[in-house]
């Protein structure tokens, strides 16, 4: 039988960070359709500006440790890694939903273009309207979403595909190095911690006025955030081999306060994504040393893949509903309307394909798991 692993407040951090995204862009997409938004107050313009982006970090940083914990723990209990079902296991958890987004995005959504009920949404309009398939499809089927961001126009409704195709990137090499490099394997998690970023940095300063294909090539080395989710294998690593020393940190009150303090001012600063990133690894160690449980948020954690891929899709379903239905209504008025909207359909939708879809394929995991994960 399967042994079972489970961290309190991780789910929790799942829901915060899908949160993040979903203000962050609902802000965004007000702001492109020329409406009142948050990003037009100055004081808050970068937090809010690069909440989303932070909300994906955190999942990265989360994904990271989650997924080096069970593989070491793994490798500890049985003396490899069972990498065929490690595959199985990403497969099943993963690509459902991922392709029914694809799916929606570029062959249902189009179906909107000039439609009257969807004219008022112009933002998301332009993007169908200059929605392309060909090599566009081929990479975003391929989880090479990242990419396609990079070459070709966002696709409405699947544009936040891209970090699941960096997660998927990671898997495919991430546990082969644990089973055939595990005594070297913290090494590993430092040089991409550590190189990755410098190389970033490197490349773009000597390659300043690039090729057009280099300039991809560049941004693609750059967006595939590896760093980040190596951070969270660092984590994993050290509460497993020096949990001695993790439990002086984790359990330090002092500590624990020292860093909010810095994570709020890094977050409202938002000058250095990876300092970010750094301090949510810190912050996902005291998570899992504390018991901190909260029912909302491990509600919208439970389904927070549902709530990233669905909610730009929730997103111009709201917004339209709101501009056909209460556009002779105070701003004020239909502020609160417009979330309230995407926010209740996204969870509704998150809920209902999470308990009819994906655990339809989540509950054949248990049959390729030899560590098994309440949080992942």
């Amino acid at each position: 039988m399967a042994k079972t692993v489970y961290f309190k407040g991780l789910t929790e951090l799942r829901g915060i960070a899908a949160i993040g995204v979903m203000f962050n862009h609902i802000e965004l997409y007000k702001s492109r359709q020329g409406e009142l938004s948050l990003f037009g107050v100055r004081y808050l313009h970068s937090f809010i500006e690069q909440l989303g982006k932070n909300g994906v970090y955190l999942f990265f940083v989360l994904s990271g440790f989650l997924i080096t914990y069970l593989l070491l723990e793994e490798r500890a209990k049985s003396g490899t890694i069972a990498v065929r079902k490690f595959y199985v296991r990403r497969i099943l958890r993963i690509w459902p939903l991922y392709y029914i987004i694809i799916g929606i995005s570029f062959f249902i959504i189009p179906l909107t273009l000039n439609h009257p009920f969807w004219i008022t949404e112009f933002y998301y309009q332009h993007e169908i309207e200059n929605l392309t398939y060909g090599v566009n499809l081929t990479l975003c089927l391929f989880f090479l979403s990242n990419l396609a961001l990079i070459i070709f126009n966002p696709v409405a409704g699947a544009a936040q595909s891209w970090s699941v195709s960096v997660e998927e990137q990671f898997y495919i090499f991430w546990p082969l190095l644990v089973k055939f490099f595990h005594k070297h394997i913290l090494r590993f998690l430092l040089i991409i911690a550590i190189l990755k970023p410098l190389a970033s940095v490197a490349l773009g300063i000597i390659l300043r006025s690039p090729s057009p294909g280099v300039r991809i090539a560049l941004s693609f080395f750059d967006g595939m955030k590896f760093e980040y989710m190596a951070l969270g294998g660092i984590l994993a690593y050290f509460i497993l081999n020096k949990k001695h020393l993790a439990d002086k940190i984790f359990y330090s009150g002092k500590l624990f306060l020292l860093l909010l303090v810095l994570l709020v001012l890094s977050l409202l600063v938002n000058r250095y994504a990876y300092l970010n990133a750094l301090l949510f690894a810190f912050l996902i160690g005291f998570i899992t040393s504390s018991n901190f449980e909260n029912k909302f948020l491990k509600k919208i954690g439970t389904v927070s893949y549902g709530v990233y891929m669905y909610h730009p899709i929730m997103m111009y379903i709201g917004f339209a509903i709101a501009h056909n239905f209460f556009k002779n209504y105070n701003a004020l008025f239909t502020l609160p309307v417009e979330y309230l909207l995407v926010f209740g359909l996204t969870y509704l939708i998150s809920s209902l394909s999470y308990k009819y879809i994906e655990s339809y394929f989540l509950k054949f995991k248990s049959k390729f798991s030899i560590i098994h994960s309440k949080t992942n």
